[in-house]
Formats: structure tokens, C-alpha cells, sequence
């Protein structure tokens, strides 16, 4: 029996079940998009540093190839091909052109380098130009062959060598070396670029 007075409690409507299930489903897709906005950027973060390293790499072997060449120059006297001062020779020689390629605003990274573009192997100070697009950021590849890791490509970096011309730098003799790295990553429908130009001057 029902006693008098009794209280029942009432549910709630299908309007407020709806309404509740639309708020949650706009804060769980807000919640979403902005964990992989978080995620794309600590993944551009982490590829940059990566890139740095490898342009960083770079810098040093061609100061450490120049370093040697100034050490050991003598006017007319070409160094062995397979020292730290020969390869550099090498590079002044066959690796050097007037102008640099166009860079700053790339709608897409080159497929193809010209024959003067190249890297230096930072283990070996090899002057190479195995260069293919980069598959996920750029980097310098090896291969183990015998046990022993051997320079396979460079994915998405390279170098150009831009030598000075008397007429515009005073007679001062340089090479500035426009080290460069291009890649695709997450989140952006333009490829990711970064650089920088190292100047070496030639011996007197």
C-alpha cells in the first residue's frame, strides 16, 4: 500500500539527456583537437632539434676540412685527395658555383639536386652526393656493411658552395657554404626549411 504523503522523484527528460551528450561530445572533440595540436608540435620540436644537429654536423666537418687545408697550404701544391686538406681542395675545385638556389618560401622540397650540391660525412669527412628527399626528417644515412656503419645518402640536406668573386668582395677570397635541410612533417601543407651559411675564407 502507498502511504499518503509519499514523494516520487521524477527522471529527467530526453531534452537534457541530449543536451548534456552534445556538451560532453564538444568538450571531448576540443579536448581531442588540441591533444593533437600538442602532438604535431613536440613532433616538429623534436625533428627541428634532430635537423640542427645533423646542419651542426655539417658546419663542423667543413671547419674541420678548412682547418686542415689552411694548415698544410702551399701556393701550387695540391694536397692528397683523401686527406682532411684534399678533400677541401676537392670541394674548391668541383663543388663551388656562382649563386645559390632559390629557398625561402618552398612550396614543395627538391626531387632533384644539381651536381655541385653535396654533404661532407662527419665520421669520414667524404665529400658525397647521394641526396634524396627525406622520408621523415633529414638525416644522413649509413648502412652496416662488415660490421662497420658506411654512408649510404643524405635524406632532405645538402650543401651548396657559393665562392666569392673579386669584383664584389673587395679581393677577399671565401666560400660561403648554404647548408640546408627540407622536409615534410605533420600539420602543414607547406614543407618545414631550415639553414644557415658558414663562410670560410681562402688561405693568402
Amino acid at each position: 500500500m502507498l502511504k499518503c504523503g509519499a514523494r516520487f522523484k521524477k527522471g529527467d527528460t530526453i531534452v537534457e539527456v541530449l543536451f548534456a551528450i552534445t556538451i560532453f561530445s564538444m568538450v571531448a572533440v576540443a579536448a581531442i583537437s588540441l591533444m593533437n595540436k600538442g602532438i604535431a608540435t613536440a613532433q616538429r620540436s623534436l625533428e627541428i632539434t634532430t635537423v640542427r644537429q645533423e646542419i651542426d654536423g655539417q658546419a663542423e666537418t667543413l671547419r674541420f676540412l678548412h682547418d686542415a687545408y689552411i694548415n698544410t697550404y702551399q701556393a701550387g701544391v695540391t694536397p692528397p685527395a683523401t686527406t682532411p686538406a684534399g678533400r677541401y681542395a676537392t670541394i674548391m675545385s668541383t663543388n663551388t658555383k656562382s649563386s645559390a638556389s632559390a629557398f625561402i618560401g618552398l612550396s614543395s622540397c627538391p626531387d632533384r639536386w644539381q651536381a655541385q650540391d653535396f654533404v661532407v660525412v662527419p665520421k669520414t669527412g667524404e665529400v658525397r652526393s647521394s641526396i634524396v628527399q627525406a622520408n621523415i626528417s633529414p638525416q644522413l644515412v649509413y648502412q652496416s656493411t662488415s660490421g662497420a656503419a658506411v654512408f649510404n645518402r643524405a635524406e632532405g640536406i645538402w650543401v651548396e658552395a657559393v665562392r666569392s668573386t673579386p669584383s664584389t668582395s673587395g679581393g677577399v677570397g671565401f666560400i660561403d657554404f648554404h647548408i640546408r635541410a627540407c622536409w615534410d612533417t605533420v600539420g602543414q601543407s607547406v614543407p618545414m626549411t631550415l639553414g644557415t651559411i658558414v663562410r670560410l675564407y681562402d688561405p693568402r
